[in-house]
């Protein structure tokens, strides 16, 4: 009798060390889960943070570039302003070069 009490005692000893094992890795599996999680969590919202700036930058990237195109673009029709007049001066200086030497 004594050797069925004393088998019964270890028995009961190793599943209840069993069973707390068990709730210890469960526990440690639901942590282990929750800052998978939050780590997820922190990525993503570094990931759209990112993509954020990226945009931005690429806005900004763009709105400098059309500016510049602008800025271009304005000197480019003042130069062929300043041609203009010129090719009008110098017209009008071989027409009166033309002038004097078929008066003389």
């Amino acid at each position: 009798m004594k050797k069925r009490i004393f088998s019964a005692v270890l028995l009961s000893m190793a599943l209840l060390l069993t069973l707390g094992s068990c709730r210890e890795t469960a526990d440690k599996t639901k942590d282990a889960a929750a800052e998978t999680q939050e780590a997820l969590e922190d990525a993503a919202d570094d990931v759209k943070e990112a993509a954020d700036e990226a945009v931005e930058e690429v806005k900004d990237a763009g709105e400098k570039a059309i500016d510049e195109v602008e800025g271009a673009a304005e000197e480019a029709g003042e130069a062929m302003e300043e041609m203009g007049e010129d090719a009008k001066k110098a017209t009008k200086e071989v027409k009166e070069d033309v002038e004097k030497a078929v008066d003389h």
